[in-house]
């Protein structure tokens, strides 16, 4: 997308009502997998900071009628979710939006919402690779996406681990059980199911229901919005884990008069001199993982609430093996 900017001008339509706005974000979870499988969490303010369990209590035996019962404490650490901004500033000619006949706007918003949502999961799930777009806010509270974060403890599992896809998915589960995560949920590549509906239990039963859009009777989404990276299968987790902000103040203005800038400042179209009109798009969220600590691992370093699996022979950012 190119890097403009408005520096100077009146809109001629204000920040949309509560209502457009609330079906916008509806649309936006739609268009992201990540959205749909996360945690939402409601923001009213830029930053958001979520306790989570740091240490677990203790308990013991009290020693005869007359012991003393233990002291024990409790610890817990706060994640910061910082709500950075995805934008994008579409110029539409007058003549062009006459000769089309159509309302624009109602043709712009499905693609422009698929973008958002496109953004969102790709720095989600992949932030930290070297082609994806990932925030400063971000890079600020020292966070990557899933998948990094996932290799970091060592939550990698190959395709071809199991005698089929199926198996090797319940192996990814077995790992999260085994650091003291249940599974919630998948988000896959686009085309799994059908690669899914090959899979059968050791009675030959199909252990994927297509209609039900789940897997192990729990749910699973395809990423369809272009954002899915070509190394991996899939994000197996406890995606109640993923916590997912979103500000409510989300914006499209729509702008006739003013000038837009590249990044040097160079003014590029001038909408009254131009006679055009330009959208201007905003959205806010942010994400955290919140990864607890649990009975059966007590060092971060060893747990993480998500297992990735990837294709056979690729070596994924970060892995050392």
């Amino acid at each position: 997308m190119a890097d403009t900017s408005i520096v100077a001008g009146d809109k001629v339509s204000q920040i949309l009502p509560k209502e457009t706005a609330t079906e916008v974000i509806k649309e936006v979870a739609q268009a992201s997998a990540v959205l749909t499988r996360g945690r939402r969490i409601p923001m009213s303010t830029r930053e958001k900071v979520m306790p989570v369990l740091a240490g677990l209590p203790a308990v013991g035996w009290v020693k005869g009628e007359y012991g003393l019962k233990g002291i024990t404490d409790i610890a817990f650490e706060g994640l910061n979710i910082s709500a950075a901004e995805l934008a994008s500033v579409l110029p539409i000619p007058d003549a062009v939006a006459d000769d089309l006949g159509i309302d624009v706007w109602g043709e712009v918003r499905p693609s422009t919402v698929e973008a958002v949502g496109t953004a969102f999961d790709r720095a989600v799930l992949f932030g930290g690779a070297k082609d994806v777009d990932f925030p400063q806010e971000w890079t600020d509270n020292k966070q990557t996406g899933l998948v990094a974060e996932a290799v970091k403890a060592g939550n990698v599992v190959r395709e071809k681990t199991g005698e089929d896809l199926g198996v090797t998915v319940a192996n990814a589960a077995q790992k999260l059980a085994q650091q003291g995560f249940q599974t919630t949920g998948f988000i896959s590549a686009p085309g799994l199911r059908w690669e899914l509906s090959k899979a059968r239990d050791k009675n030959g039963q199909p252990i994927f229901d297509p209609n039900a859009n789940t897997l192990y009777g729990m749910p699973i989404s395809e990423a369809l919005n272009g954002a899915w990276g070509d190394d991996v299968t899939m994000i197996v987790g406890d995606f109640s884990k993923l916590l997912v902000g979103v500000r409510q103040d989300i914006t499209m203005q729509v702008f006739d008069s003013g000038a837009l800038s590249d990044a040097a400042g160079k003014i590029v179209l001038n909408l009254i001199q131009q006679d055009s009109k330009a959208l201007r798009t905003v959205f806010r969220g942010g994400f955290q993982v919140a990864n607890p600590v649990t009975a059966l691992k007590a060092k971060k370093a060893e747990r993480f609430p998500f297992v990735v699996i990837a294709k056979d022979g690729v070596k994924l950012p970060g892995e050392t093996k």
